[in-house]
């Protein structure tokens, strides 16, 4: 438009270069005085530039110019979230989705009210041809984005929830319990012992989830480095042992968690048997423990 420009400017309200993303601005003679009537959406959207004193409109909305002079449009500002330390764009997901055959579209938000709680929910449209299958969904999307941008759960709706003036409602969207039971336990994981009970009661609870699967990957649950903490705080507490931090995310899962706890316990019970019988405690780290029990001329 004639004497009308955009203007793609960092948090400072300087100019982004070029293929630098920044928050896009309105300017020029063409610029409205601002809202009818709601003078916080005016002071909140209309600004004036500290340096060059002219007034800007603030869209909300992310871009960066090209090396040809284009503008490209990268989501909404509002819609950019921080989880586990990545700042992640919720558009850029929805768009890998909308590219699946089976979806006919797609809203993905993130549930966590908490700090460190929260986890992506992709809601999908599927087209008319078939249905998606979660899996399916996953090894997509897997396969297009790093596996922090990979939403948690996936729900299926029938349709995208549009406020009064068409814009998908976000609010609207209900999003269920990502359910966790220790039912997925085999018959003889719940029998051998109560402790994989134990730890999973405490990831479900550090989690705020209701199901998850013995084996499955925690990460795919949104565990992160503070949620680990406090699991390893809690399984201190309960159990009196603490796996390392390097230890758990050998295997980032229940069952892991398990064999690795089970492991530690045994140590300690060792060295509690042999200093009580005056003997010295040689004990073997859990990884070598089973080499040496296939060979125990094995040096240690």
């Amino acid at each position: 438009m004639v004497n009308q420009r955009f203007e793609v400017l960092d948090e400072f309200l300087n100019p982004c270069p070029v293929w630098v993303t920044g928050q896009l601005h309105i300017a020029g003679s063409g610029l409205a005085m601002g809202y009818w009537r709601n003078d916080e959406g005016t002071n909140k959207s209309f600004i004036v530039h500290p340096l060059t004193g002219e007034r800007l409109y603030r869209t909300g909305d992310l871009g960066r110019y090209l090396p040809d002079g284009n503008l490209e449009i990268l989501g909404r500002l509002d819609q950019q979230i921080k989880i586990n330390g990545y700042r992640i764009e919720l558009a850029e997901i929805e768009i890998a989705l909308l590219q699946h055959p089976k979806v006919e579209s797609a809203v993905v938000i993130s549930d966590g009210s908490k700090q460190g709680k929260q986890r992506l929910i992709a809601f999908i449209v599927a087209a008319s041809t078939a249905e998606p299958e979660v899996v399916e969904l996953k090894l997509w999307l897997e396969s297009k984005l790093p596996a922090y941008m990979v939403p948690s759960g996936f729900v299926l709706i029938d349709s995208i929830p549009l406020t009064a003036n068409g814009k998908v409602d976000r609010g609207a969207l209900e999003i269920p319990a990502l359910q966790m039971s220790t039912t997925d336990l085999s018959e003889k994981e719940q029998d051998s012992s109560s402790l994989s009970s134990q730890l999973m009661h405490i990831v479900q609870d550090v989690l705020e989830v209701e199901h998850i699967e013995f084996k499955s990957n925690l990460l795919d649950h949104g565990i992160h480095s503070m949620a680990v903490i406090q699991v390893l705080n809690r399984v201190e507490s309960k159990l009196g042992v603490r796996p390392t931090v390097m230890a758990f995310f050998k295997d980032v899962s229940i069952s892991g968690l398990t064999n690795l706890c089970q492991s530690l316990v045994e140590r300690t019970d060792i060295e509690l048997s042999l200093s009580h019988s005056g003997q010295t405690a040689v004990v073997i780290d859990p990884q070598d423990r089973e080499a040496f029990k296939a060979n125990p001329s094995l040096p240690i």
